[in-house]
């Protein structure tokens, strides 16, 4: 018996036909936005301004010292070729490059700037034991030379740049793209490799709150940091409730709550006490008050998910979530406090998008940030999002996209300067989260993506490119995809290409997985398993109905499991029309007997479960409980006797 509509058929009658038209890349840009020509046209006047200092300390410095100090103001380590020491002028640059790298992967601003200054200072020393005259000459005119070749390189740069654009224009003119559905549908129940991605999540989640065995550790302050990994946790979760899961508590809203307290621990963010130390000159452990979006932003996408798959609010009593510094300093945050933190750093400077690490502008955190925004807005009735959208889109299409159309990852807001590519991994990785709050955007990369990355009539993607086979996750490179189609399935699955998402996951699921205990981890990182199991339990245009759509009413009212025992019972679907409940229900260990309790019921109302024809009557408080034999995957239903 089938009381319900079948999987995969609408919870709403309105089907959207609507296509997007896709809007086209600007041709008369040049290879950085008005910002950050701002930025880099400040940095070239310090630099300039440097130089000349050091070319007047050569000429009229009252010494050796000040002639090799004023030299090496050029470049890193240039005073070392006035004070004859030929290998420090090439080790130098070098280890400068090596402390950019520190500069960019943990923050420390102070890094780059010692290096310079320091070999400033060490050859203004070893000259006085010695200097080469013709150093004077060579090293303005080796600094000329380089800018120079600079200045024409980037001029062809951009040349080529915009041929590439031009056609990809005359590409989108002929296209457009369907409009996400607002229609939330019922998936098709998880199936037992699903089961296992599950197992793998909860397992995880649902340890104790001081435990993380299982999760990948390397370090906090990179993408293999704890954080990361309990984001995905919950969001995977949250999206598994929207789309299988909408009548069901239980296990898995233990494991998102737990997902998220487990945040507040402070081996978790006290890292952001160094990084501000180092990168800002500031001593305040608080993990949000200013900058490091990549604790607000992505926290305030989990939060929301969290929050509109369940309907859970307790997160917004004011407090709720405690960061605990020291016995005497406590930081107390909640999901609005969060949000009102975003919309303060969103909108303190020019720029709208802010920092991660000191200084260091991620699009994909602040994609992060905006659509916690979306999601707020949908439960709260608020518009935050919609208030910053405009000057947001601006800044993404002006500083955070190349003049070739592919993305500028990471902005340096001290010095004017990005980084980023034309990679499949780097235009398409945010699209999921673009789809929640800028749908005309994310149909435009994807469609970017399937013309310039797949072979047309081969059901092919062009081999992985630089960069497309590391695994963020734990700092690997392989080859066999462990990271890359696990990326590839989670933007597919939301932008309802399902050839493509079939492609990806057949080559996932080729790899050798490891089994423990009914638990399926795949090779690679913690996030890239999670990563493949949010796209496993999400749907077309997933994402797009939590961050715009509020779930349908039947979805929240009517019959509910409350609880089964787990892992002895794990539920592929459960979903209630408001009167009857259908659930999925699979033996996760062995066959045996096992408790269901419900909520929602009416008090007082007589409700029969098809599989044995139990009758239970509802309590006062609108709960019950059956027994049950399960002793394979077996379809129940809850249905209100007459």
């Amino acid at each position: 018996m089938n009381v319900l509509a079948k999987p995969g058929q609408a919870a709403e009658d309105e089907v959207s036909t609507a296509r997007l038209k896709l809007p086209l890349f600007d041709e008369q840009r040049g290879l950085a936005g008005p910002i950050t020509r701002r930025a880099q046209r400040r940095s070239l006047l310090i630099w300039s301004a440097a130089m000349l200092l050091g070319l007047v300390l050569c000429q009229f410095g009252p010494g050796a010292f000040w002639s090799g100090f004023g030299l090496g103001l050029f470049f890193p380590g240039a005073g070392f070729l006035y004070s004859a020491n030929p290998i420090l002028f090439v080790l130098t640059p070098i280890i400068f490059i090596v402390s950019l790298l520190m500069w960019l992967l943990i923050g420390a601003f102070v890094a780059p700037v010692l290096v310079w200054l320091g070999s400033a200072v060490l050859a203004g020393i070893l000259a006085k034991s010695g200097h080469w005259d013709f150093a004077q000459y060579v090293v303005p005119l080796l600094t000329l030379g380089l800018i120079s070749l600079r200045l024409l390189g980037g001029s062809k740069r951009l040349k080529q740049q915009l041929a590439v654009v031009h056609k990809l224009n005359r590409h989108l003119m002929t296209v457009d793209a369907p409009a996400p559905s607002s229609r939330y549908e019922v998936a098709e129940p998880l199936t037992d490799t699903d089961l296992g991605a599950l197992r793998f999540t909860l397992d995880l989640a649902l340890q104790p709150l001081d435990q993380f065995d299982g999760f990948t550790t390397i370090d906090q302050f990179r993408e293999a940091a704890w954080r990361y990994q309990l984001y995905a946790i919950a969001n995977a979760l949250s999206v598994l409730r929207t789309t299988r899961l909408p009548a069901f508590d239980g296990y898995v809203d233990q494991a998102q709550r737990n997902a998220i307290t487990k945040m507040t621990d402070l081996r978790v963010w006290k890292y952001w006490f160094w990084e501000n130390l180092w990168g800002n000159g500031r001593i305040n452990p608080d993990p949000m008050v200013r900058e490091n979006i990549m604790i607000s932003g992505w926290f305030g996408l989990t939060l929301g998910a969290h929050q509109v798959s369940s309907g859970d609010k307790r997160f917004d009593a004011p407090g709720s979530l405690p960061f605990r510094w020291s016995n005497r300093k406590t930081y107390f945050y909640d999901y609005p406090k969060i949000v009102n933190t975003l919309r303060r750093n969103f909108k303190k400077g020019a720029m709208c998008l802010f920092p991660c690490e000191p200084n260091w502008v991620f699009a994909y955190c602040n994609e992060q940030g905006i659509a916690g925004l979306k999601l707020f807005d949908q439960m709260h009735g608020t518009d935050h999002a919609a208030s910053l959208m405009p000057l947001f889109r601006q800044r993404l299409e002006q500083e955070f996209t190349r003049a070739d159309g592919g993305q500028n990852l990471i902005y340096a807001n001290r010095v004017g300067f990005a980084l980023g590519g034309g990679g499949l991994k780097i235009i398409a990785g945010n699209l999921w989260m673009r789809n929640m709050f800028a749908p005309d955007l994310a149909a435009r990369g994807w469609e970017q993506v399937r013309r310039e990355f797949f072979k047309y009539g081969e059901q092919e993607i062009v081999p992985m490119g630089k960069g497309d086979g590391l695994d963020a996750g734990n700092y690997r490179k392989s080859e066999d995809g462990r990271a890359f189609y696990p990326l590839l399935m989670v933007v597919a699955q939301e932008m309802g290409d399902r050839e493509v998402y079939e492609f990806a996951r057949k080559r996932y699921d080729a790899l050798p997985a490891e089994n423990v205990e009914g638990a399926l981890r795949y090779p690679g990182s913690t996030t890239a398993n999670l990563t493949a199991a949010m796209a496993r339990f999400a749907s077309p245009g997933a994402w797009y109905r939590m961050a715009n759509i509020a779930l349908p009413k039947i979805w929240r009212e009517g019959p509910r499991l409350s609880h089964v025992p787990y892992p002895q019972v794990l539920v592929a679907l459960a979903v209630s029309d408001g009167r009857v409940l259908e659930l999925e229900l699979v033996p996760g260990c062995e066959p045996g007997r096992f408790p269901l309790c419900f909520s929602g019921l009416r008090p007082g109302q007589a409700y029969r479960c098809d599989a044995d024809d139990q009758v239970l009557v509802a309590t006062t408080g609108g709960t019950g409980e059956i027994q049950l034999d399960l002793k394979h995957r077996q379809r129940v239903h809850l249905i209100p006797v007459q």
